[in-house]
């Protein structure tokens, strides 16, 4: 191809692209408006809670820290539209429908010589749309999450690094400053993501376009100079954390400490380690792209691929490499199909399937055979029922507008706090939601939460120590004991419950004798002093029964909630038997099978220590002593 014929056609196809191209605006809108329709009215569980409260109050979250998320879900929580969690949920739904518009222009920038501009926007729009209601986009465009921003910002990089390759050598410098300007920004927001991405995109840098010499250090000293100014984005955290927000993991006021959170550093022995099943995990991933996108995007992806590698071997590199570096970043570590977060990370390879499949449908329209389009557009309609009978089959678990089990679970369990408890915390989830509903909503900001580890994982718990002294003077006992030792400080918070409310959550590493403890509203009140509390048996069946009614349904359609009640109350259940409390024991036992059928197995378990427990050494010889004994904590491996 001479080089007139390459500006030519560049010159023809940025003419194309100076209209306003209403099959993207169409797509688009379709993606954002059902986004808008099944949007969570409010927090939601997993990591969303904890992500929508640091966005509204401008905290820190977990590592890595996410400051671009953080400054555009602030913005979105301003905009005066419904709660203050639903603006920010919103905002992953418009980030999906921009993805959904990059995908389609991959598409054409993939095939742009190979295919006639009808059937590159024929199959670059049914691609997108199918990878948006596939359920590992859907779930994530729907609550606070960082994945969607992600997918967009790197489908964004990808697509202007194809255009940079065959644009005019005018055009190329702003071409190459929006691709590094934009994995800036996509470092700002997750970092390890972006850095697995690198390879594929060097690939395409670095290799020279046509009509082009090397150059090749200058170019990346100009996109390393591009990219910069948006990595800087993580300034905002150690700014944040001086002003001691409610969210503040890690307390990156400090190098040392900003570095920890940038790195994750807390995280490194899930992330590496070594008994992970790699091979094994290969194969789940596989399962996963298979089954939220089918089988029939996967083969026409993979001829997609093969025509790459035919007409464009670098362009093929680019995006294999690509997947490649993205399923890397799930494999190392344990995947759990039922946690919509490993679907976030397998986002882009999708969507890079998706993208080829695109290729080759468009190639197929095209093609001088009747035989070859009749088989593309059947293979298209099934394609099309495949990701649409998954996404419908799992509709009530993406459906968030109706999702209220987050509010609700917290004003039950803080019902019957008095004013001033310190609260502290053991389920993570739990303890995002009880912050989170606090900085959202307003909700009981009179109850001190704090984890029960004190996150010693941050200088032996320090800055934590720190920033409670700051906010409740009161706490001084406490919190010097708890730097004295590398152990939670049971004699000080026996002490400190003489003067104000501690409530415990009832786990089976709680760390106070159970002598010492009595059932209250969900959690446990320590009761210093106090060796014969009453059972609580009435008050416990109560509860049950209100949560039943109130959150119900999500017990039906949400795994989450599921999940944290039955956690919750079979450890409740381990903590009445170790008090020698059968009856509530049991009845706790009960209330986990009817939310959660499929804790069955737990419940076994611990089923023959009730009734052991109710015929004191009866004939498994099994008394009170013998259970305080036990370590329950291999029940629930």
């Amino acid at each position: 191809m001479t080089r007139g014929t390459l500006v030519a056609m560049e010159s023809s196809s940025q003419s194309a692209r100076s209209s306003l191209p209403v099959d993207r605006v169409v797509l688009a809108l379709l993606v954002w408006a059902g986004s808008v329709w099944l949007s969570a009215p409010g927090l939601t569980w997993l990591d969303s809670s904890e992500l929508a409260a640091a966005g509204v109050t401008l905290g820190v979250p977990h590592a890595p820290g996410h400051p671009l998320y953080i400054v555009l879900a602030h913005l979105a929580s301003l905009v005066p539209i419904g709660s203050a969690a639903f603006r920010v949920a919103l905002l992953s739904g418009a980030f999906a429908a921009a993805a959904a518009w990059m995908t389609a222009d991959l598409v054409e920038e993939l095939a742009w010589d190979q295919a006639s501009r009808g059937s590159l926007k024929v199959a670059g729009f049914l691609v997108a749309l199918l990878l948006c209601i596939s359920t590992a986009v859907w779930q994530q465009a729907v609550r606070a999450e960082v994945y969607t921003l992600h997918l967009a910002l790197i489908l964004w990089a990808t697509r202007d690094a194809l255009r940079w390759r065959r644009a005019a050598p005018s055009r190329r410098p702003a071409l190459l400053a929006s691709v590094a300007f934009t994995l800036g920004l996509a470092c700002a927001n997750h970092h390890l993501l972006t850095a697995l991405h690198l390879p594929a995109m060097l690939i395409l840098l670095l290799a020279p376009p046509p009509n082009e010499g090397g150059a090749r250090g200058v170019r990346l000293i100009r996109a390393i100079l591009w990219a910069a100014p948006a990595a800087v984005l993580y300034a905002v955290l150690p700014l944040r954390a001086s002003a001691d927000p409610l969210f503040n993991y890690g307390d990156p006021r400090t190098v040392g400490r900003l570095w920890d959170v940038m790195t994750a550093s807390v995280f490194q022995a899930s992330v590496t380690e070594t008994t992970s099943p790699v091979l094994a995990n290969l194969g789940v991933a596989f399962e996963m792209l298979h089954d939220t996108i089918g089988a029939p995007i996967l083969i026409l992806g993979a001829a997609g691929a093969w025509l790459l590698v035919r007409r464009a071997p670098i362009l093929a590199a680019t995006c294999l490499l690509a997947i490649i570096g993205n399923l890397a970043s799930k494999v190392s570590m344990v995947i759990d199909p039922s946690n919509p977060d490993a679907f976030g990370y397998f986002q882009l390879s999708l969507a890079l399937i998706a993208a080829m499949a695109g290729v080759s449908i468009a190639w197929a329209l095209d093609h001088a055979s009747n035989v070859v389009r009749l088989t593309a557009v059947c293979t298209i309609g099934f394609a099309a029922l495949w990701t649409g009978t998954a996404s419908a089959l799992s509709f009530e678990h993406l459906d968030h507008r109706r999702e209220s089990s987050t509010a609700l679970t917290d004003m039950a369990l803080l019902e019957a706090a008095p004013p001033g408890t310190l609260w502290l915390t053991s389920n993570t989830f739990l303890h995002f939601n009880r912050l989170g509903h606090q900085a959202v909503d307003g909700y009981r900001p009179d109850v001190l939460t704090v984890h029960q580890g004190l996150e010693r994982h941050v200088e032996e718990g320090a800055p934590l120590r720190e920033t409670l002294r700051r906010r409740d003077p009161n706490l001084t006992s406490f919190l010097d004991a708890a730097g004295e030792t590398d152990n939670f400080p049971v004699a000080a918070a026996l002490e400190l419950s003489r003067e104000r409310p501690v409530m415990v959550e009832p786990s089976i590493t709680q760390p106070f004798p159970v002598d010492a403890l009595r059932y209250d509203g969900g959690y446990l009140r320590v009761a210093s002093g106090s060796s014969t509390t009453p059972e609580g048996l009435e008050a416990q069946r109560l509860d049950e029964a209100q949560l039943r009614v109130a959150v119900g349904d999500a017990f039906h359609r949400k795994r989450e909630a599921r999940t944290v009640h039955a956690l919750l109350w079979l450890q409740l259940a381990v903590v009445r038997l170790q008090r020698g409390e059968p009856a509530s024991a049991a009845l706790a036992l009960d209330h986990v099978s009817t939310i959660a059928p499929s804790s069955g197995r737990y419940i076994e378990r611990l089923r023959p220590f009730v009734e052991a427990l109710e015929t004191r050494g009866g004939p498994k010889g099994h008394g009170l002593n013998l259970i305080r004994r036990t370590d329950f904590t291999l029940l629930f491996e």
